[in-house]
């Protein structure tokens, strides 16, 4: 098992923020954050480019931080209509960067999962992961340092569940999540889930980097930075979401670096399509992996759990049902990998 270094600031150093931030000082603080990671950075660089703004923002303020640099961008998805390769291309079009595309199909995932597995050395893990995999393997062939956008929605509220935060916090009908605990004032229910993300970042964003140095890639992501952790949580509520947009505080901060149709593109998450050809590998997988014998050997996973969950899928294969034989595979895969791998102790 992997032990990843525990992100600072730790939670108990902040109380509840009461005073707006101005979005200069944010921008301020990316561009000169950014500029450093790149003075850092070595050979030639690339940025991971979502359909997104928060990789936008870090594609734009690299091209400001050294114009003459040249920016090669990647962009991962599983098809011509996925949204992540349309809006990754129409930002890489705009900046003007080298842009590539890798498209990661059902019939990928097979060997991908396998070599997630090995390289994080446990069950764990997000589907998204082997689509990551594969963009960092590619662009290993052309560049030695990415850049990423990770942590902007976790720290600027740009999650659909903030939003639903917000509308707790702004309902008079929820007294209790309305007060602190000294009963003064609103809680932030924003900024106690920003100080319990705290303690979950750490398995997944070390995750992430493990798999990009196993592809002979750093991977650089700016907004981890100690100083962008410490002005998020100074940022109230009320700024980063309102009732109608997420992410508001952060948008506002970087609207010089980007046009309205980048700034404003509706959010979109990294995933595999859930379609025929998917659940067609998954139940292959299955005959492979989760065979009567092999799942009541392991003991991992209840074998009537396995029946019906594939049984269900050749029906109607749903995104849960996705979730579920995906998590079951990867269990197997891992138990193939390493409780069941020969021993490489010699006897003494």
């Amino acid at each position: 098992m992997h032990c990843f270094r525990r992100l600072q600031p730790q939670a108990i150093e902040y109380t509840q923020p009461r005073d707006p931030l101005s979005s200069d000082e944010l921008l301020s603080l990316l561009r000169r954050t950014v500029a450093e990671s790149l003075q850092r950075s070595q050979g030639d660089i690339g940025v991971s480019l979502s359909g997104g703004i928060d990789s936008a923002a870090i594609a734009a303020l690299l091209q400001k931080a050294d114009p003459r640099r040249v920016i090669r961008s990647f962009t991962v998805g599983y098809g011509e209509e996925d949204p992540e390769i349309q809006g990754g291309r129409a930002t890489a079009s705009h900046l003007g960067l080298e842009h590539h595309e890798i498209i990661v199909g059902a019939q990928d995932l097979a060997s991908l999962m396998q070599q997630v597995v090995r390289v994080l050395g446990n069950p764990g893990g997000y589907d998204e992961f082997p689509c990551l995999f594969a963009l960092w393997r590619d662009a290993s062939r052309s560049v030695q340092t990415l850049f990423s956008g990770n942590l902007s929605d976790t720290l600027f509220g740009g999650m659909p569940y903030h939003r639903d935060l917000w509308l707790r916090m702004n309902d008079v009908r929820d007294d209790v999540s309305r007060k602190d605990q000294s009963g003064k004032g609103p809680k932030d229910l924003l900024f106690e889930n920003l100080r319990q993300s705290l303690t979950d970042w750490d398995e997944r964003i070390g995750a992430q980097t493990l798999l990009a140095s196993r592809a002979d890639l750093q991977l650089v992501m700016p907004l981890s930075r100690r100083s962008l952790l410490d002005l998020s949580l100074r940022l109230p509520a009320r700024q980063k979401v309102t009732e109608c947009h997420v992410k508001s505080f952060f948008r506002e901060s970087i609207s010089s670096l980007l046009p309205p149709e980048i700034l404003h593109r509706p959010k979109g998450i990294q995933q595999l399509r859930y379609d025929a050809d998917m659940r067609d590998t998954l139940l292959e997988l299955s005959r492979r992996y989760l065979t009567k014998d092999r799942v009541e050997r392991h003991a991992i996973v209840s074998p009537d759990d396995v029946q019906a969950c594939i049984s269900e899928s050749k029906d109607n294969f749903t995104e849960a049902r996705f979730q579920t034989l995906w998590n079951m595979l990867i269990f197997e895969i891992w138990t193939d990998a390493f409780a069941n791998a020969p021993s490489q102790s010699k006897p003494i």
